[in-house]
């Protein structure tokens, strides 16, 4: 954890140096992602995909984020555009698992109307 946190300036300093360096915001999240500061790489991996918006790498991360923060319908559309850029099995997977945690609220809701009183 801490050479996490020790390698946040130093990219913070790469991202001064070239502002338009959308691998630098991408590198950026995945620190933050790593220190669970989903908020704070979730805004920085927008960055990185404002000046790319082609990094495929950039949209799984965002995705995994998303997926943290249990906003599972925009993660899903992160990694539907990751696989529009650049198919791969491991997007597939986390749609899975996005799917599946969608279907487990969609069945907590289903109990939970089979329980309420009638009308």
């Amino acid at each position: 954890m801490k050479n996490y946190k020790d390698a946040l300036p130093s990219i913070e300093k790469a991202i001064r140096l070239v502002p338009n360096g959308s691998t630098y915001y991408r590198k950026k999240g995945d620190i933050l992602y790593a220190l669970q500061e989903y908020k704070n790489a979730l805004v920085t991996y927008n960055q990185a995909l404002q000046l790319n918006d082609k990094d495929e790498h950039a949209y799984m991360a965002k995705g995994n984020t998303l997926y943290n923060l249990k906003q599972f319908e925009e993660a899903l559309l992160a990694y539907k555009k990751s696989i529009q850029l650049a198919p791969s099995g491991t997007a597939y997977e986390k749609m899975g698992e996005v799917y599946e945690q969608l279907a487990q609220q969609a069945y907590k809701k289903a109990e939970e109307f089979m329980r309420a009183p009638e009308l």
